[in-house]
């Protein structure tokens, strides 16, 4: 005699974690004191179990229902402490649009570019921009236009430019080193001008010039 174990569904992360979005705008969330006066969400309580049965209807194609209006919680409580979501990574080439409190990743970053558009619903467009185009992601000169589309008419709170800008010209925005090569022209040195690479962010993207922020910084970068 044989029995067959029911496959749980894989829950999907972003209607779990708006769930507690929506929790947190309607008011202090309850949750169990760890021990050191820090209370934290608990899987068997009722904001979880909420967010979690949201996450399960978004993978059965369900209308996701809003959280309803919480009770405040004691103003003597300590702060509760949500699951934070898990980081995501973006590679040379690529774009990714994440959730408000999504950590994002820009592995190995030697030679490379990378522009974070922190908007003001919380939610972040990144964009690792590599020198040489990787494989069929977007080269030099097409992925700003890329991320001014991902970013849409989204309100922009701040953007971030941040890399090996030793190695870069704002020049490489509107014609790629790869696009040089093809026509056998010879690409421009580098500046490490951070004025001249903000200024060309901000007019690819549409943006004031004031909130565009250059910085040198190498290696793994979180932001």
């Amino acid at each position: 005699m044989s029995s067959s174990a029911t496959a749980e569904p894989t829950v999907t992360p972003l209607a779990h974690e708006l769930t507690h979005v929506i929790q947190q705008r309607q008011g202090p969330v309850a949750g169990t004191d760890n021990g050191s006066g820090l209370r934290v969400s608990d899987p068997s309580d009722r904001f979880e179990r909420e967010a979690e049965a949201n996450a399960t209807r978004a993978m059965s194609g369900a209308a996701v229902q809003r959280a309803p209006q919480s009770s405040a919680a004691p103003s003597d409580a300590a702060p509760s402490v949500q699951r934070v979501a898990e980081p995501v990574e973006i590679r040379e080439g690529e774009i990714k649009r994440v959730a408000a409190g999504t950590v994002i990743v820009y592995p190995s970053v030697t030679s490379c570019l990378t522009v974070t558009v922190n908007l003001r619903n919380g939610e972040k467009v990144g964009a690792h921009i590599s020198l040489m185009q990787m494989g069929e992601n977007h080269r030099s000169d097409a992925i700003l236009p890329a991320l001014k589309q991902a970013v849409d008419d989204s309100r922009v709170k701040s953007i971030d430019v941040s890399g090996a800008t030793d190695f870069w010209t704002a020049e490489y925005f509107t014609k790629s080193i790869d696009a040089h090569f093809a026509d056998g022209s010879t690409p421009p040195e580098p500046t490490a001008d951070h004025e001249s690479i903000g200024s060309a962010v901000a007019t690819i993207l549409k943006r004031q010039r004031g909130k565009v922020s250059v910085t040198k910084e190498e290696g793994d970068l979180t932001r």
